[in-house]
């Protein structure tokens, strides 16, 4: 399929098909070894995980989007940036190895030494996998970039639950990753044909360096406000409180990495040749925007006052001390869900380098918000105060773009905000109100019934104040009211 003959709603609608076969094994797989590992095992991985998402950053120095975005680089551009990315891969795995001790100095376990020298090995694996997956997005050929990773989710999958059984720990975990990244790397690089060339043309690596200094100095700063609070809480509160945290806030950002990702991962590539069309760019935010606000505002409100359930029937007994972090970081959803898609706008319309100012904003907001958590002193602390900045960021961004952006006044997007924030607040206190009479002992029942009911009465308000349009229009284009 061409670059050039694909629309944003059905490059989203291929993206969905896979993301959401991921979603279903990796929700599996997370149940199952929920209940074979424990709180402090799956704090080791998250302290670890923190370190190397910060290494991953430097493993794609922004070449990815770069390369989707420009149009005057070639076959040999691609190779020489394939090649470049390679040697920077290798260097960030040295690195890493060295800096495995120092983790294990900081954090007082050489537990950390093993598992951070396995996982960097995902860093040459991830230098590797940059540039032959993005030949595949700019091509859009999104149903084999979904067949792929549908592939290696499964193959991984199943090695992650195999070696947890055999007594593997934390390291099931870790391979799984390794594997994952591994099978992915083989397949493109055999798909795209991308040729590893020893010596470097570094003219190649200048065409994309403008682009791509803004896109990591944005991956840079995003770093800090996404992994600052597991850092800190491993560091002050330990592993088991970690591993507590970590779970109520992967949990609560499922939404986020596996719906709003799927519009954002399709935007880029879609609609780079429309970068000198502002006003075409800016109707594709709007309706992508209101269409995960609204849905995110109902995630917001139903797994929040679901925690307790969500949390039990998940995971286990084991992992109760989760409950409350989670009901304050799914508050929070709204913002997450409809703020990720925002910075595949900035690169379509080539301004990374204000993309990178909001990320700046935003990581001040966020990195205040878990600091003032940490000075309270405990898990739950933190997440309310991420909770707050959360909201303060959401506002901010809004404002930014509006102004800097798309240089217009957004008064359609913000009024329409108004009446999902009315909806979603009646929406809650009905719904709270309603859960103190209406109980049941076994929680699957309950959890089925609060999410069904918090549904039909959000979807009424939503119906009164003819915001369902934004939900229906996406499945049903024809829909009139």
């Amino acid at each position: 399929m061409s670059h050039s003959n694909m629309s944003l709603k059905k490059a989203t609608l291929i993206n969905s098909v896979a993301k959401y076969y991921n979603v279903i094994c990796a929700f599996i797989v997370n149940v199952i070894l929920s209940r074979i590992l424990t709180p402090s095992e799956y704090g080791v991985v998250a302290v670890a995980t923190v370190f190397i998402t910060f290494f991953s950053l430097f493993s794609d120095l922004g070449f990815g989007v770069a390369y989707i975005q420009s149009k005057i680089l070639d076959k040999d551009d691609r190779d020489n940036l394939f090649t470049f990315l390679i040697y920077v891969g290798i260097a960030l795995l040295a690195l890493f190895f060295v800096f495995s001790y120092a983790i294990a100095w900081f954090y007082k376990d050489t537990v950390y030494i093993r598992v951070s020298q396995l996982l960097g090995i995902n860093l040459l694996f991830t230098a590797v996998n940059v540039i032959p997956h993005s030949e595949l997005l700019k091509l859009q050929r999104f149903k084999t970039v979904g067949i792929t990773q549908a592939i290696s989710s499964t193959l991984s999958s199943v090695c992650a639950v195999i070696f947890a059984y055999l007594g593997f720990s934390y390291y099931s975990i870790v391979l799984q990753s390794l594997i994952y990244t591994l099978i992915l790397g083989i397949v493109f690089i055999s798909i795209t044909k991308t040729k590893f060339l020893i010596k470097i043309r570094f003219e190649s690596v200048n065409k994309v360096l403008g682009f791509s200094v803004g896109q990591i100095s944005f991956n840079f700063i995003n770093y800090f406000s996404r992994n600052l609070d597991n850092l800190l809480i491993g560091k002050f509160f330990g592993n088991t409180a970690l591993g507590y945290y970590d779970k109520a806030y992967k949990t609560s950002t499922y939404p986020v990495s596996n719906l709003s990702s799927i519009i954002g991962s399709s935007i880029q590539p879609v609609l780079s040749k429309h970068q000198n069309d502002k006003e075409l760019v800016y109707d594709k935010f709007k309706k992508s925007f209101l269409f995960l606000i609204v849905i995110g505002a109902y995630l917001s409100i139903a797994l929040s006052i679901a925690a307790p359930e969500t949390i039990l029937v998940l995971y286990g007994s084991q992992w109760e001390n989760s409950i409350i972090p989670f009901s304050f970081l799914a508050l929070s959803l709204f913002a997450q869900m409809s703020l990720n898609i925002t910075g595949a706008f900035y690169q379509v319309l080539n301004n990374t380098r204000l993309l990178a100012f909001t990320g700046g904003v935003t990581a001040v907001l966020i990195v205040g918000g878990i600091f003032a958590g940490l000075f309270i002193g405990s898990i739950e602390a933190i997440a309310i105060s991420y909770f707050i900045a959360q909201c303060i960021n959401f506002i901010a961004v809004l404002t930014i773009m509006s102004k800097k952006l798309f240089q217009r006044k957004i008064n359609d997007v913000v009024r329409e905000l108004v009446k999902v924030f009315a909806v979603s607040t009646v929406t809650y206190l009905l719904s709270k109100l309603t859960f103190i009479y209406l109980i049941f002992d076994q929680l699957a029942v309950m959890l089925i019934l609060k999410i069904s009911v918090i549904a039909l009465v959000y979807f009424i308000l939503l119906y009164v104040t003819h915001l369902e349009k934004y939900v229906l229009k996406i499945f049903f284009p024809g829909y009139k009211r």
